[in-house]
């Protein structure tokens, strides 16, 4: 019984950490792109927009990464507490 408990406890935990990550994501790629935006176009021609994709990409989910482990960090901190 209480295996199966911690099955769904972890499986719950799992669906919350993607969600949130995934949020966070959003909304930094939207804040990212409003101010690639706004910079003129011999900028963005000059750093070139492959390199502005690779680093935007590669960036947002690397704060993915940071926001799921944490997000586990701290749900397990608090079992562990409780």
């Amino acid at each position: 019984m209480i295996s199966i408990v911690i099955f769904i406890l972890v499986y719950l935990q799992n669906i919350f950490q993607v969600y949130t990550a995934e949020l966070v994501a959003k909304d930094l790629r939207s804040k990212l792109i409003k101010k690639i935006s706004l910079q003129d176009y011999n900028y963005i021609q000059t750093v070139s927009p492959s390199k502005l994709l690779t680093n935007i990409t590669s960036d947002v989910d690397s704060v993915k990464t940071f926001v799921s482990g944490a997000i586990s960090s701290i749900i397990s901190s608090v079992f562990l507490i409780i």
